[in-house]
């Protein structure tokens, strides 16, 4: 996987949830890397541009740290608009920088331009913003989760791809494998901690106990350290809260034989069949999109051009099934039993408002990754 640490800092900070600082028709086709994003030019005068029915999709197209992560999400959102022939109300795209006053602008503008659902914004902060604005009004799928937000305004959803969703579902996994007993491994980062602190709060509410922490540093005595604690441990699993990097380093030092578990986080694609070697025996869950090419969903959407790194592709898939939920949202009901087949996941919704995603299970074998099972549709 190309090597890019701060641009992936920033990605990751979108993909999983932890981003807290930092308008047209469905268009014929998605400009390239590089190209100006939509501008907003003319949409300040309503009297020029009366309101007109449309969806707003919201994105930091005009960010330095984000934009390329929205461009590609919005990318997904319109290649799912221009194969299902558009949809009942035209795509507006409201291009913004990362900053909440902007977004928020964007949003009131949005609304007296007519806009009846709105999707966005993406980063954290941004969604946090308006979640708290009181401004919504029309059916809302943000692409992030609010911080420290308990209820959402009534018209108000998230979809996002959270990793302790994931988290928990490792959890959910081992535990009906008939594991019961568990040692984590993680990095001193936020998105580790999350990882770890979602997978032990899962596991303790299963029934399962946790044995002990150990803190990944990558170096040579700590590596030593963890072989024979893992060793006397007397555990009969591992939940790897670690990236593919660090779980290569690690995975040497496991018997091969101990049951190792990780999100998606471990995946880089099957593309790193030489890299993924090092993996062999690890159970994680990701999205369809990226492990099943024959998933009815899968097939009918076409692959981003450039998408070259792997959690660029989640965020195309993201907004090709942000786009298929918006069809149903203004019908969906606070208790409602929905459920997508969806490109990222099984999608079902919460008496939260969160749409949440049921992954596919998969295990490193010979460097490629299998499918364990498909989640029941």
């Amino acid at each position: 996987m190309q090597r890019l640490p701060a641009f992936l800092l920033t990605l990751l900070a979108i993909l999983y949830g932890c981003a807290t600082t930092f308008a047209t028709r469905a268009e014929n086709a998605a400009p390239s890397a590089g190209q100006a994003a939509p501008a907003m030019s003319g949409d300040t005068n309503p009297q020029a541009n009366p309101p007109k029915p449309h969806i707003a999709l919201i994105l930091p197209l005009k960010s330095e740290s984000f934009g390329t992560a929205a461009e590609i999400t919005r990318q997904g959102f319109i290649a799912a608009a221009s194969k299902h022939g558009g949809s009942r109300l035209p795509v507006k795209t409201y291009a913004t920088t990362e900053q909440t006053d902007e977004i928020l602008a964007a949003y009131q503008l949005a609304l007296t331009a007519g806009a009846q659902v709105v999707v966005g914004p993406l980063t954290r902060d941004g969604v946090s913003a308006v979640a708290a604005s009181g401004m919504v009004r029309v059916p809302t799928l943000a692409l992030n989760v609010p911080e420290d937000l308990a209820v959402l305004p009534a018209y108000m959803f998230t979809f996002s791809l959270q990793v302790e969703n994931e988290a928990r579902q490792i959890a959910m996994l081992a535990w009906q494998e008939g594991k019961r007993k568990a040692l984590i491994i993680g990095a001193d980062t936020l998105l580790d901690k999350r990882m770890q602190q979602a997978f032990a709060e899962e596991w303790q509410r299963l029934g399962g106990v946790i044995l002990s922490q150990f803190l990944f540093t990558g170096e040579q005595g700590g590596l030593l350290t963890l072989k024979q604690a893992v060793e006397i441990s007397g555990t009969d699993m591992i939940f790897l809260a670690l990236d593919a990097k660090n779980a290569r380093q690690v995975r040497p030092y496991i018997d091969l034989n101990m049951n190792i578990y990780a999100t998606s986080q471990i995946f880089s694609g099957n593309g790193q069949g030489t890299l993924n070697l090092d993996l062999n025996g690890i159970r994680f869950v990701d999205m369809p999109w990226l492990l099943q090419s024959d998933h009815t969903a899968v097939m009918i959407y076409p692959r981003p051009k450039n998408a070259v790194i792997i959690d660029l592709e989640r965020l195309y898939a993201l907004g090709i099934d942000a786009f298929r939920i918006v069809q149903d949202l203004s019908a969906i009901g606070p208790y409602s039993d929905y459920v997508l087949d969806g490109v990222t996941g099984q999608i079902s919704l919460n008496p939260k408002h969160q749409f949440v995603r049921e992954l596919t299970p998969a295990i490193f074998y010979q460097g490629q990754a299998v499918v364990l099972y498909e989640p029941k549709r």
